[in-house]
């Protein structure tokens, strides 16, 4: 009866510890950060569309479908709705046909020899400029114990949602061939 009451308070010491986040367990959290970046990347590199000349990933349409998504949740919920599935997959096929025009309309500047109204230097900085706006903001709400983690935790949730800086330069690209 003793061995079983050591056994089971044994097991309800270390429940408790693990529960009540006791960090008793350096934890490398930049370590974990990167790791969970890998996943995310992993998953958005499905491909969604296959098309003549190239692929969709979910990478390729997730901050237009975030952005999206993220505004029909709010009028949704002013109204007093949730966002049901129909809507959500709506919603990610306006992303992808989105994505789908701006690369027609990118293949049909290029092929038609047309010039940009800027330089790819003056998109590239605009780009920088946009990407480190979001990163600001994103850094503010990031949660970690030191710089480096809150850093790093901003970054993944840019990454998350697509936004990055190559994403960031496309964008305005885009706008510029429109």
């Amino acid at each position: 009866m003793r061995r079983t009451f050591a056994k089971l308070a044994a097991l309800m010491l270390a429940l408790t510890l693990v529960l009540s986040g006791c960090n008793l367990v350096d934890v490398d959290q930049l370590a974990l950060i990167a790791q969970q970046r890998e996943e995310v990347a992993e998953t958005l590199s499905t491909v969604l569309v296959e098309y003549d000349g190239g692929t969709l990933t979910a990478q390729d349409v997730m901050p237009v479908f975030y952005s999206n998504y993220s505004y029909m949740s709010q009028i949704y919920s002013s109204m007093g709705y949730e966002v049901d599935t129909e809507t959500v997959n709506s919603i990610l096929e306006d992303a992808v046909q989105t994505e789908l025009e701006n690369r027609v309309i990118a293949a049909q500047f290029e092929e038609r020899g047309l010039s940009l109204p800027v330089t790819e230097e003056e998109i590239a900085e605009e780009a920088d400029t946009a990407y480190q706006t979001n990163y600001e903001y994103a850094l503010e709400y990031a949660s970690g114990d030191t710089d480096e983690e809150r850093a790093a935790n901003a970054e993944l949730v840019l990454f998350t949602e697509g936004y990055t800086p190559e994403y960031m330069y496309n964008m305005m690209l885009s706008g510029y061939q429109a």
